[in-house]
């Protein structure tokens, strides 16, 4: 059954790379002053595949517990793409929006960039890592935005981690179901006492700890897919934690989300987990979008509708747009339901003034002033459909009123005012102009109260409309 959705070192060089920009990469640590993650802008967790930078995961005191580790997600028929590098090399993400960073009153510190594979799948997959002082958790979330031109079934998200706890070759590990949770511990070693884990905050579908390297990606998609017992001996273990399934159709974004977690002991590990998770699910994903879509009506303006699985302390939704040249901007608000766990549908029409390229995202606010970007979607607005005269708002009107109209190919036009008996009253757009939605203000302040009619003319295309001027 499918699941449902529910989704430092920097420089400034930039590359490119078949028509994207990609960004050198950089390492950011996550430091609560208890747990330290060091995050990639590729995709990394701790360290990559070499071992030659990043400080790991540290507990504490204790040394680095994290040899590698990354993301991974895959379906059954290409396998897993993402950052592994054991066997055959899974290395496939590319950062194409570097590291940005903010805070809020839950979070102290928050990074997020982007990456995509543009290979496999090609997910543009947005990371988001949030810490907080005194934790002893660290969560991350992504963001897959399916922009591939396929629609994809059996996905699984997941992670894959190789802790090296104190001495490597004692490790052990466990699997707690309920908590969602695996985990590796020293056993009967000195060097470390601690527990580390990985939760799957959207359900614990697959995976498992095992002195395993799997050599293709279906290999690696199948570990995902299934869970199994830990192997019950003292080995270097390595584990793969999986989430699924989900169907991921074109231009549909899922969220999913994992955390890094660690305790004094098994019960410090499992208490440390039971908060995580309720913070997971009150603070960082209140809203679950499972779509979000645009297209342009007759009239050249651009219907969003979007919808949620379920919400929690839901305040509202702000609209943003830009063009290719602009930066977002709010243009409107729609009002969220609260807490809720039935699917809703949400609707927003912006009314776009003329052709060319629009971005559109939400920027969903809760209650507590906490908020979360979604994926932006591209909208083209080639032309009218339509050679069309709106009705006139407001109306009745005083003075002034705005006339919209849409014009279906370049040309002369001529648009007028006539009073009941036919004469023309007033002349608003007389001339040449291009296709497009355009509008006009039309200021009746030396007019008399009345009736009045309003005619569009492009060549042998007429439409004429009726007003009201009430003064």
């Amino acid at each position: 059954m499918l699941k449902p959705f529910y989704s430092f070192t920097f420089c400034l060089i930039l590359f490119f790379v078949a028509g994207h920009s990609i960004y050198p990469q950089t390492i950011y640590d996550h430091d609560t002053g208890n747990l330290t993650v060091s995050i990639y802008d590729n995709g990394w967790i701790g360290h990559d595949a070499a071992h030659s930078n990043g400080n790991g995961v540290i507990f504490e005191v204790n040394a680095d517990a994290c040899w590698a580790a990354g993301m991974l997600y895959g379906d059954p028929i290409l396998g897993a793409a993402g950052m592994m590098g054991y066997g055959t090399p899974i290395l496939d993400m590319t950062n194409i929006v570097p590291f940005s960073f903010d805070s809020s009153a839950n979070f102290n510190q928050i990074s997020t960039f982007q990456m995509s594979d543009f290979t496999l799948f090609n997910m543009r997959v947005t990371q988001t890592t949030y810490s907080n002082a005194g934790d002893d958790f660290v969560f991350i979330k992504y963001s897959f935005l399916n922009g591939s031109g396929n629609n994809y079934s059996d996905l699984y998200f997941g992670i894959f981690i190789d802790w090296d706890v104190g001495t490597a070759l004692l490790n052990r590990g466990g699997i707690d179901e309920s908590r969602n949770l695996i985990y590796q511990w020293e056993n009967g070693g000195s060097n470390d006492s601690n527990y580390y884990g990985i939760i799957a905050f959207n359900g614990l579908d697959g995976g498992t700890t095992g002195d395993f390297i799997p050599t293709t990606r279906i290999d690696i998609y199948n570990w995902m897919t299934v869970l199994t017992p830990p192997l019950a001996m003292d080995l270097d273990h390595r584990t793969i934690v999986g989430d699924g399934p989900y169907s991921l159709q074109n231009g549909e974004t899922l969220v999913v989300g994992f955390g890094v977690v660690a305790g004094n002991n098994l019960a410090d590990l499992q208490a440390n987990t039971d908060i995580a998770q309720s913070v997971w699910e009150s603070i960082i994903v209140p809203v679950e979008l499972t779509s979000f879509t645009a297209n342009v009506n007759h009239s050249g303006q651009v219907e969003l509708n979007w919808s949620t699985a379920t919400e929690l302390n839901n305040q509202l939704f702000e609209i943003e747009r830009r063009t290719t040249e602009e930066q977002f901007a709010t243009i409107g608000y729609v009002e969220g339901h609260g807490t809720t766990t039935e699917p809703q549908n949400y609707s927003y029409t912006d009314v776009t003034m003329g052709t060319g390229i629009y971005f559109y995202r939400l920027k969903q606010l809760d209650f507590l002033g906490s908020y979360e970007y979604f994926d932006e979607i591209e909208v083209d607005v080639t032309g009218p459909l339509t050679f069309n005269l709106e009705q006139n708002y407001p109306n009745p009107f005083n003075p002034t009123t705005v006339i919209k109209y849409s014009v279906l190919e370049s040309g002369n036009i001529r648009l007028s005012v006539y009073n009941l008996i036919g004469e023309e009253v007033a002349v608003l757009v007389d001339g040449f102009s291009d296709a497009g939605f355009f509008e006009v203000t039309f200021d009746a302040s030396s007019l008399p109260s009345g009736a009045y009619f309003y005619r569009l003319q492009s060549g042998n295309s007429v439409v004429a409309k009726k007003m009201l001027l009430m003064k």
